[in-house]
């Protein structure tokens, strides 16, 4: 588009209609006419000059090369075996800079307000994720799926995840059945080793015999070799140590029965599988996470949070670094929502953030450094004050 600009940059005006002109940010968000969004955004950083630099150029090919809204939906929709309600149309559409991938969401809705939704990768067509909405009014079948019903939906499932996961390293879970939907896991493996929080989850709905979500948790992380871990007879003297057996009298049926068994109070003992440490002790009551703590000033305070569980579960805490953005939000999610955030993929987190309005759709940094002022702002965000810390007669 043609465009007259303000000299600093800071707003448009058609140069032919004279309407204003709202551009996006060019390094995160990008509406579904990418290619004069981008134009739009790269405009404004460069003052309104037409004299791209070489990274601005380079956006623009990326862009230029990715799948539109409508075909994204039509490869989607086209897929029969993904429930989708009749007559929707896109309600909401956005290209996101993932590192160096471009991930497209989109929302579909119609006149009945049910609706669909999808992510998936602009330039590869990974999908992402699928999720849809089925309301059945028709409350006098079955409550759950028989065993051969659940056969079929696994079968049917499984030509999916074979179709879309664009992986082989993957270990099956069984399905469960949850009233008249299939619940099917596939976790991942790397190096033949499960990956914990990382893998394929898919719904399948028995009487509609289609899929109602589709999701896909993939951390883009670097996986240690497996090579220097300490053998499975040391694992097991180290659990031990913490959880020596002990004896104990058992009813089983109408009688008592002498067994053994470990003295421990929760049912997982995780050990990091080089150093032999545990990643929680709970019989001493702390963590043997991190090793660079013990003579600063935050140790008390760390050590605290750490012990009721709020960690970010890595063996050093750099004490003298400055914290991220996604470190911070991954410490307030911990406290003030649920602790899976310490450990959550990072789309999912952003994805879960933006949607609740703690983390607006231009302010994604996730390895900035954090300010003082900025930490007060998502805190205000996540406790659910930021109404009244505008309220100007107020504050």
């Amino acid at each position: 588009s043609l465009v007259y600009t303000i000299k600093d940059g800071h707003g448009y005006i058609s140069a032919l209609t004279g309407e204003k002109v709202k551009p996006i940010d060019a390094d995160l968000y990008f509406e579904s006419d990418k290619n004069d969004a981008l134009a739009d955004s790269v405009l404004g950083a460069a003052g309104g000059s037409t004299q791209f630099t070489p990274e601005e150029i380079k956006e623009l090919e990326n862009m230029a090369s990715l799948i539109s809204v409508e075909d994204a939906v039509k490869f989607i929709t086209d897929e029969k075996m993904f429930y989708f309600p009749e007559n929707t149309t896109v309600s909401y559409s956005s290209y996101s800079k993932v590192d160096e991938s471009y991930i497209l969401e989109v929302e579909l809705e119609n006149e009945d307000y049910e609706h669909a939704s999808f992510a998936i990768d602009a330039r590869t067509k990974e999908l992402k994720r699928f999720s849809s909405y089925y309301y059945d009014e028709d409350s006098s079948k079955e409550d759950t799926l028989s065993e051969k019903e659940l056969e079929e939906a696994e079968k049917e499932i499984g030509k999916i995840v074979e179709k879309y996961a664009n992986t082989t390293k993957l270990e099956k879970v069984p399905a469960s059945a949850s009233e008249r939907n299939a619940n099917q896991t596939y976790i991942r493996l790397e190096n033949s080793v499960p990956v914990s929080g990382n893998g394929i989850y898919v719904s399948y709905n028995g009487d509609i015999k289609k899929i109602t979500s589709y999701h896909k948790v993939y951390a883009n992380k670097t996986f240690p070799s497996p090579e220097s871990v300490i053998s499975e007879e040391e694992a097991y003297d180290k659990i031990l140590e913490m959880a020596p057996v002990t004896l104990c009298y058992l009813k089983t049926d109408d009688t008592y029965t002498l067994c053994y068994k470990l003295d421990y109070d929760h049912s997982v003992i995780e050990l990091n599988a080089v150093t032999g440490k545990a990643f929680r002790n709970y019989n001493d009551n702390t963590l043997e996470i991190y090793n660079d703590i013990e003579n600063h000033w935050c140790k008390d305070a760390v050590e605290a949070l750490a012990q009721a569980g709020i960690s970010l579960y890595t063996e050093s805490f750099e004490p003298e670094k400055e914290i991220t953005q996604l470190e911070m939000l991954r410490l307030f999610g911990g406290v003030m929502k649920y602790t899976s955030y310490l450990t959550m993929d990072v789309e999912d987190i952003y994805r879960l953030l933006k949607g609740e309005g703690i983390v607006k759709e231009n302010e994604r940094a996730e390895n900035s450094s954090v300010l003082r002022e900025d930490a007060f702002v998502y805190m205000v965000r996540f406790l659910g004050f930021e109404r009244i810390a505008k309220a100007e007669e107020i504050f």
